[in-house]
Order: structure tokens, then C-alpha cells, then sequence
């Protein structure tokens, strides 16, 4: 197996209004989390930063890693940065990353995880409106995507509506990518504060339940639920998102098997 890392992140924009202070601290902490933790190797990490993180350098390097990749691997992408709602070519609002050279958006995504032949791919995306990314095409969406947490229901690990499986509407499966999202398709996702330790806040739930667990060694479902907990203690209103097939919610992406 060889098991692949994109790590994207923009903090300096152009202008410098927008920039970012938490982005490097936030792509800083999972590098060392998926080499000490995932057991990836250093060399099969690939971090972007600021202006090498143009959508340029993002399709060379997935052309790269398309060559590396076979079925049995995983992939993982992680992002810290702006996130927006926005206008595509053909009129239609879509999610999108904001690099420094412009949007990246979704629908880029799935021609892109297409091209893997990997099955096993997780998309970590730590910014705002980054609920309203999913692989599959609008057609096919759920209605109401990115509903909040139901956190006081009982022995509920997550709630239904916050997790869409990926099945068309035939009951095939479709692409085994997963989106673990820091809030909701309407929701702004929190920077750097003092109470998050200088990380932006859906980073800093998770590095805190690793910090107090020793691990993040639970499945995603389990891990979403959690970090939705310490962001509502945080008193920020964002709520983490999950989208991808079942099967592929109930692994231990961010722990080492």
C-alpha cells in the first residue's frame, strides 16, 4: 500500500484582508498527525501553501498521485482556508475553495476523485460553507443537505441528516470518497482565537480530543459527534459535517489499523 497526503492551505491572500493566521498552524499539526498517527511516510506527503496552492499546482500534483495510487490505497485531503458560495461558469452558485489565484470549486473535485483509482479517499476541509461539498452531482444531492446535530438524542452517534450515504437512486454504490466538513453548507467555520489556541476551531476540536484521548482512534461518526460537542462548549455555531458511503463513516481514518 501506499498511502497518499494533499495538504492545501492559504492564509496570505492577496491584499491582506483576508488573510488567515491559523492556516499554517492548522496544516503544521496535520502533517505531524497523519506521519505519527496514519503512519504515513514524510515522502508521500505533499503540502501547498499560499501561492504554490494555485489550482495549477493542485492538478499537477493530482496527476501525480493518480500515477501513485492503486485501489487499496488511501487518500487524504485536508484544506485551511476561505470557503465560498459562488457563481460558476454557468451561472449556477456552487461550493468553492478560495485559493490565491481564484475559486477552486467543487465540481473540479469529482472529475478529479474520478481520476483516482483509489476507492478509500477523505476530504478534510477546515472552512466556511464547506458542508455544500459533495462528490455527487447536484441531480443527485440530497434536498436538505447539512442539518445540524441532534445532540440530545440518546445513544444517537449522529443525526441521519447530517450524513448522506452515497447511493444513487438505484442502491449502487457510487465514488467511496468521504467529505468531513467543519460546518454546515450555510455556516461560517471559525479562525484562530485564543480559546483554540491560535488553530482555527474545527482543527482545534480535533487536535483537543486527541490531546485528551491520546488518539484519534474512533471512527468518523464518533469523531464528528465529538468535535460537534466542543465547538457548541466553544460557544461557536458551526456544526461538522459528514458525507460519503456508510461502510467508509465507520473506519478510523485519522488512527493508523
Amino acid at each position: 500500500m501506499s498511502h497518499q497526503a494533499l495538504l492545501l492551505g492559504v492564509g496570505d491572500y492577496p491584499g491582506g484582508s483576508n488573510d488567515l493566521p491559523a492556516t499554517k498552524k492548522d496544516l503544521t499539526f496535520w502533517k505531524d498527525h497523519l506521519v505519527r498517527y496514519c503512519k504515513i511516510p514524510q515522502s508521500n506527503l505533499h503540502l501547498l501553501l499560499d501561492a504554490q496552492a494555485s489550482s495549477a499546482n493542485i492538478r499537477e500534483h493530482w496527476d501525480k498521485l493518480a500515477k501513485l495510487l492503486y485501489e487499496g490505497d488511501r487518500f487524504y485531503l485536508v484544506y485551511s482556508g476561505h470557503g465560498d458560495l459562488l457563481l460558476n461558469s454557468e451561472g449556477k452558485k456552487e461550493e468553492a475553495l478560495l485559493l490565491g489565484d481564484g475559486p477552486f470549486f467543487g465540481s473540479e473535485f469529482r472529475k478529479l476523485s474520478e481520476s483516482l483509482a483509489s476507492k478509500q479517499q477523505l476530504f478534510l476541509l477546515d472552512c466556511c460553507f464547506s458542508g455544500a461539498f459533495d462528490l455527487l452531482p447536484a441531480s443527485r444531492r440530497p434536498k436538505s443537505p447539512g442539518q445540524p446535530f441532534d445532540v440530545a438524542a440518546n445513544q444517537q452517534i449522529i443525526s441521519q441528516s447530517s450524513v448522506t450515504n452515497d447511493r444513487d437512486e438505484f442502491g449502487n454504490n457510487l465514488k467511496g470518497a468521504i467529505f468531513f466538513a467543519a460546518c454546515a453548507s450555510g455556516q461560517l467555520a471559525a479562525s484562530a482565537s485564543s480559546q483554540t489556541w491560535g488553530y482555527s476551531a474545527f482543527t482545534y476540536s480535533l487536535r483537543f480530543i486527541r490531546e485528551k484521548a491520546g488518539s484519534l482512534n474512533v471512527d468518523l461518526k464518533k469523531l464528528c459527534q465529538y468535535s460537534d460537542l466542543i465547538l457548541k462548549r466553544l460557544g461557536y455555531q458551526q456544526h461538522p459535517q459528514l458525507r460519503g458511503p456508510e461502510a467508509g463513516l465507520n473506519l478510523k481514518w485519522l488512527h493508523h489499523e
